[in-house]
């Protein structure tokens, strides 16, 4: 019988965290041919070695669930959601001081909370996205141990990274860390520390970040060369996925690519390979997760996707508070004027990433109704096998699968941006004809926004 985390892999359910290579130091992780990390070497593991991975990977269906782990964590909180998970308290927050708001990309609260909890002295260290120097990735997972070197980690990063390295790497350091994840790392780091005490020592907070799905480093190439740059030059680019620019609305933001004295800023609503819906480079993983909020994290952070906020271009963060300390360490900024906190209620946060939320519940629901019926093999998800959504919705997740395998599974290197589309125009403009909303929902839209 296979283990569970072979069927994960097998069945091309890996996320690529890194949880497995953390456990067992025989692995490593690579990139796939879908640009990918995947752990290289674990058809050499058997017997206790993969039970053990088994507990760690966040795709596993023998480690416990968001809720039950939640529910360890931060079972004294005020409220629990089903979509929200458990919380104390929900906000719209935005920086006042320094260049934190201007710098992140949204509000600027996450790199601020990142800094608050260094200058506090409450950890030694910040682990968290950066830029690498490595050859062969844009970005990964880096210590940062100065408030200037926090503050270089600023903005979103929508590229693939895992977390082997970074933790195996602070077991040689004393003191204790923060760490920031989307969804699915911040489950397998609270499935590490369940099984590994000296990292459980060191982590002491889990920041998450509100994910919809995240992509594998082929997105980053495509956003190049829709730009009109080779990302197979051998100077290699630079990319900052998130722009601001005054004038533009928070959620009209730009993406700025660089390669030697050759920049490109383009506006995101310009460019076919920034339309989330089309799932163009997603990994697969993503469309069979059914955590928004970073349920396992002490705090979460995503934007304020609401009509109110997103007139401001500088951006405004919405934040589900879980841990107590964070929360008196907001409030007490807040109160000194260093924060703007605004409460929020459950269903402005939902409406904030409700497109998120309808792919990983409802379209999740048919997704695994759809494996049901072929009987195919799928982890353990907290939402249950339905059929039952309209025929326009299930033609629509139909095709977003069709166009994620076919868009993730083309060899960039070597097309041409008009190259890749002549490949997905057929996909893609059916996707346009199918979410084309009616007159009755234009006329709705209209009435809403003069409202």
């Amino acid at each position: 019988m296979k283990s569970n985390i072979s069927e994960v892999i097998d069945n091309n359910y890996c996320v690529g965290c890194g949880a497995c290579s953390v456990v067992n130091n025989k692995l490593s992780m690579i990139f796939d041919n879908e640009g990918k990390y995947i752990p290289a070497d674990i058809n050499n593991l058997e017997g206790a070695e993969l039970e053990k991975l088994d507990l760690v990977c966040p795709f596993s269906s023998k480690t416990k669930n968001e809720t039950v782990l939640s529910e360890e964590l931060f079972r004294n909180n005020k409220h629990f959601d089903s979509d929200l998970g458990h919380y104390e308290a929900l906000f719209a927050s935005s920086v006042n001081e320094k260049e934190y708001r201007i710098k992140g990309s949204s509000g600027g609260i996450g790199t601020w909370i990142l800094a608050e909890l260094k200058s506090k002295n409450l950890i030694d260290g910040v682990i968290h996205i950066k830029e690498s120097n490595k050859e062969n990735k844009l970005f990964e997972y880096g210590l940062s141990s100065s408030l200037d070197e926090i503050s270089k980690g600023a903005s979103s990063r929508y590229y693939p990274v895992e977390i082997s390295d970074i933790l195996n790497s602070i077991r040689d350091k004393q003191g204790t860390f923060v760490i920031t994840a989307i969804p699915c790392v911040a489950k397998a780091i609270r499935n590490i520390c369940r099984v590994d005490k000296e990292l459980n020592d060191k982590i002491k907070y889990i920041v998450g970040i509100f994910c919809g799905h995240m992509k594998s480093t082929k997105y980053a190439d495509l956003l190049a060369l829709e730009s009109g740059i080779n990302p197979y030059n051998e100077n290699g680019y630079n990319i900052n996925f998130r722009v601001k620019k005054k004038g533009h609305n928070s959620d009209d933001y730009f993406t700025k690519i660089q390669q030697d004295s050759n920049i490109k800023i383009t506006r995101n609503k310009d460019f076919i390979s920034t339309n989330w819906g089309l799932g163009l480079m997603k990994l697969k993983a993503c469309d069979y997760c059914d955590d928004v909020t970073a349920e396992t994290a002490d705090i979460t952070i995503g934007d304020a996707w609401l009509r109110k906020y997103t007139s401001d271009y500088r951006g405004t963060n919405v934040l589900v508070v879980r841990n107590q300390e964070l929360l008196q360490l907001l409030q007490n900024a807040r109160n000194e004027g260093r924060i703007e906190l605004e409460k929020l209620s459950r269903n402005d946060v939902y409406n904030s990433q409700a497109g998120g939320f309808r792919h990983k519940k409802e379209g999740l629901s048919y997704r695994l109704h759809l494996l049901e019926t072929d009987k195919k093999w799928y982890p353990i998800k907290r939402v249950s096998p339905s059929n039952k959504i309209s025929e326009k919705r299930k033609n629509v997740i139909n095709l977003r699968m069709k166009l994620q395998e076919k868009s993730i599974n083309q060899n960039l290197e070597g097309m041409s941006f008009d190259d890749f589309i002549s490949e997905m125009s057929l996909l893609i403009n059916e996707h346009k004809k199918l979410t084309k909303p009616s007159m009755i929902e234009q006329l709705k839209r209209v009435i809403k926004k003069v409202l």
